[in-house]
C-alpha cells in the first residue's frame, strides 16, 4: 500500500495530504534558549560598571598621587657630573606644590568648562544669583584644608595606634551623614540609620585589617611636622572633616543650585588660588621655583601631580553626582581593598607558593578584608532597595492624594 513506504516515512492520503497531522512541538521549544535581558537590568548593569570603574580610577589616581609626591620630597638634584657634582637639593615646599596644583586646576576647568558649555550666558547668570552664598565659602576653605599636600603639611608624623587610626578613618561615615543632615535638613542625612552603621563597620573592619597586614600606617603618614598633645588630635579630626564637608558642599552647588561642575571646580580653585597667595610668604618661592625650572625631574614630576590632581577632583565630582556624597566619602575605604588586591596578585604572580603558607598573618587578614567588604557591598545593595522603595512610596502617595483629590472635586460642585 502507498500508506506506508519502504523508507518509513508518515502514511499519505489519496491527495498526498499526511494522513497522521505532524506532532505539534512543545512550547519550550519554539522559545528561544538565550531569553532577552530587560532594559532595567541592562541599565543597573550599566550603572554599576559606571561606579566600579569610578571607584576604580579614584584609587588608581590615590596611589598615583602618593607614588609621585613620595618620589618629588625624596628625590635629591644637584648639579655637575656623576663623578663630580654639588650638594644635593630636595624639594620641600609643599604651599608652592598646592598653589600650582590648584592654579593649574582652575585653568584646565575654565578651559574644560568654555569647550564643553551649551549656555554660558545662563551658567554666569547662576554664579551671579549664588556666588555670595554660604557654601562657597565652606567648599573653598575645605579645598584648601583637604588638599592632598596641606594635610601633607599638617599630617602628624608620629606613630598611633593602628585601632584608633582605624577608628578615626571609619568616622568620617557618620560625619558627612551628620553634615548631610545639617545641610539638607533630612534626618540621618537621607540614610537609614543601620546603613551609616554597617558602613562604618565595614570601614573599620577594612582600615583596621589592612593595618594589621601591613604593622603600620606608613602608606597613611606624611611629610609634616611633629605634633602631640591637644594639638595632635584637634588638627587630625579636623582634616579629617575637612575632605567630608567640601564633598557635601560639592553636592549642595551641583543640586541644590543647578551649578555647571565644571564651572563649578573652576571657581572652587580660583578662588582658592587667590586666599592661598598671601600664605606663599611662609615659604621660600623664589627657590621652589628655581627647582622646578632647573631641574627637568623636579618639573616633570610637579607637572603629573598637577595633572593627577585635576583627574582626582574630576573624578570624585562624578563619584558625587552619581551617587551622593555620603557614598563618595564612604568609599574612601576602597583604597585599601585596591592596594590589597595588588599586593595578592604580585604575590602570586611572583610565588609558587600558597598565601596562608609564606605569609600567614597576611592570609589571617585578608578574611577580615573579606568581610568589611562584603558587609559594605550588603549596605549599598540595602541602601539602594530603601532608596526604591521610598521612590515607589513617594509615587503612590502621589498617586492616592490625585486620586483623592479627583474625587473630592465633584462632591465641591455639588
Amino acid at each position: 500500500m502507498s500508506g506506508l513506504g519502504s523508507n518509513g516515512a508518515a502514511p499519505l492520503r489519496w491527495n498526498d495530504s499526511p494522513a497522521v497531522p505532524p506532532r505539534t512541538p512543545p512550547q519550550q521549544e519554539l522559545e528561544p534558549l538565550i531569553q532577552p535581558v530587560s532594559q532595567s537590568t541592562v541599565g543597573r548593569f550599566l550603572a554599576m560598571s559606571g561606579i566600579f570603574l569610578l571607584v576604580l580610577s579614584w584609587c588608581v589616581l590615590d596611589n598615583w598621587n602618593e607614588v609621585v609626591s613620595g618620589s618629588l620630597f625624596q628625590i635629591g638634584v644637584a648639579d655637575g657630573t656623576s663623578g663630580s657634582h654639588g650638594k644635593p637639593q630636595y624639594f620641600k615646599y609643599p604651599l608652592t606644590l598646592t598653589f600650582l596644583e590648584i592654579l593649574f586646576m582652575f585653568i584646565a576647568f575654565s578651559g574644560l568648562w568654555f569647550c564643553t558649555s551649551t549656555n554660558r550666558e545662563q551658567d554666569i547668570d547662576n554664579v551671579k544669583s549664588q556666588i555670595f552664598s554660604a557654601p562657597w565659602s565652606i567648599i573653598v576653605v575645605t579645598h584648601l584644608f583637604s588638599t592632598f599636600w596641606l594635610q601633607a603639611l599638617m599630617m602628624p608624623s608620629q606613630v598611633m595606634s593602628t585601632a584608633f587610626f582605624a577608628s578615626t578613618r571609619a568616622a568620617e561615615v557618620p560625619l558627612v551623614a551628620f553634615t548631610r543632615a545639617l545641610t539638607f535638613r533630612e534626618p540621618f542625612g537621607g540614610h537609614r540609620p543601620q546603613i551609616i552603621g554597617f558602613v562604618t563597620a565595614a570601614n573599620m573592619l577594612l582600615f583596621f585589617s589592612y593595618l594589621q597586614m601591613e604593622g603600620c600606617i606608613c602608606i597613611f603618614e606624611g611629610h609634616g611636622i611633629l605634633l602631640s598633645g591637644l594639638a595632635l588630635y584637634a588638627i587630625y579630626f579636623l582634616l579629617l572633616a575637612m575632605p567630608a564637608m567640601n564633598t557635601v558642599g560639592q553636592e549642595t552647588i551641583m543640586t541644590v543650585g543647578r551649578m555647571n561642575p565644571l564651572l563649578m571646580l573652576a571657581l572652587q580653585n580660583g578662588f582658592a588660588t587667590i586666599v592661598l597667595s598671601p600664605v606663599l610668604l611662609l615659604e621660600d618661592v623664589s627657590q621652589a621655583f628655581s627647582m622646578i625650572y632647573h631641574y627637568e625631574e623636579v618639573s616633570l614630576l610637579v607637572l603629573w601631580l598637577c595633572i593627577q590632581a585635576c583627574a582626582f577632583a574630576f573624578v570624585t565630582v562624578l563619584l558625587v553626582r552619581k551617587l551622593d556624597s555620603f557614598w563618595a566619602v564612604a568609599l574612601h575605604s576602597m583604597r585599601v581593598v585596591y592596594w590589597w588586591t595588588w599586593q595578592l596578585v604580585m604575590f602570586y604572580v611572583g610565588s609558587n607558593s600558597l598565601l596562608s603558607v609564606s605569609h600567614p598573618k597576611t592570609s589571617g587578614w585578608s578574611f577580615g578584608m573579606m568581610a568589611g567588604l562584603g558587609l559594605l557591598a550588603y549596605a549599598m545593595y540595602a541602601d539602594t532597595r530603601f532608596t526604591s522603595a521610598s521612590v515607589k512610596r513617594g509615587s503612590s502617595d502621589a498617586n492616592a492624594s490625585r486620586l483623592a483629590d479627583q474625587d473630592d472635586a465633584p462632591k465641591q460642585r455639588v
